[in-house]
């Protein structure tokens, strides 16, 4: 992704996007999740004690996972 557009850079870096950290449930109480990209650029979902490889069409297309991004982590591509 280039942020040069939102930051008035014609020549802005690329970035990746690494992990996702989701938020289910309201303000007053709910449940973290996160969803990183490790070194061979393989997704994988972490639930509390619960750990998976993951597609990223399975929670790129999953409505409930898109909406209850919180944090997108962003690296600096080389």
């Amino acid at each position: 992704m280039k942020f040069g557009q939102w930051l008035g850079e014609k020549n802005s870096q690329s970035y990746d996007l690494v992990a996702v950290s989701n938020h289910h449930g309201s303000l007053n109480s709910g449940h973290y999740t996160a969803i990183c990209r490790d070194a061979n650029k393989e997704w994988h979902e972490f639930d509390d004690s619960k750990v998976r490889q993951i597609k990223t069409a399975d929670w790129c297309s999953d409505g409930n996972r898109a909406q209850s991004a919180y944090v997108l982590i962003y690296v600096k591509q080389k």
